[in-house]
């Protein structure tokens, strides 16, 4: 399992490194930029990933992307006003932008709106019936409101959308452990666990009071 989670990280090191040269070759390019702030996200180094965020929106400020993932990065330090600002705008750049509804969505849920939250995940849901993420964040949701057989069948399609989503994986686990089953939770959260993705699954669902 350790070494699972150290091949992950390594990966994420070399794409880091590769991403550093791409930028050297194309330093005026947005996606690149982009790309790197992704992985350094991924890997825990916000203030990078910050960085590398800004100057993609400095040079195409018509992208909604680069607004969604340095949301997202706000959303992780806390700072939901700012976080609220990026995909709002996001949305605004393309009024069919599922991935930041749902990323409103999931940030209206860490502060306790469900209902709120549900509405967005809906909406996201409604543009891309197969979106992994607003699938297993509304899953979430539905658990919360202690609506299991809901929440279970959104984590089966967000993972029929997307193998690795993790936290649809921890969902299955959660609701697993909630129905007496935890022989079933304790495979479910090792595969969390192997994706290298538990930590910020804890705090998630801490945040969500799961």
């Amino acid at each position: 399992m350790r070494g699972i989670v150290r091949m992950a990280k390594n990966q994420r090191e070399q794409a880091i490194s590769d991403f550093d040269t791409a930028v050297r070759l194309a330093p005026n390019d947005s996606k690149v930029y982009t790309f790197r702030a992704e992985n350094l996200a991924r890997s825990g180094q916000l203030e990078r990933a910050l960085a590398d965020y800004n100057r993609a929106i400095q040079l195409d400020e018509k992208a909604p992307g680069p607004y969604i993932g340095r949301g997202a990065v706000y959303q992780v330090k806390k700072d939901f006003e700012k976080a609220r600002g990026d995909y709002d705008r996001a949305i605004e750049l393309d009024p069919k932008q599922a991935g930041a509804m749902s990323a409103r969505g999931m940030l209206l849920a860490l502060q306790g709106e469900h209902d709120k939250a549900l509405a967005e995940f809906d909406r996201a849901l409604a543009i891309n019936p197969r979106l992994s993420d607003a699938l297993a964040n509304r899953g979430m949701s539905l658990l919360v409101k202690n609506r299991a057989a809901e929440a279970t069948a959104d984590f089966d399609r967000a993972l029929e959308s997307g193998a690795n989503n993790v936290l649809a994986m921890f969902g299955r686990g959660a609701v697993m452990l909630y129905s007496g089953q935890p022989d079933r939770a304790i495979v479910a959260f090792d595969r969390v666990i192997a994706a290298g993705q538990a930590n910020a699954l804890v705090l998630t669902t801490e945040a969500m009071r799961i």
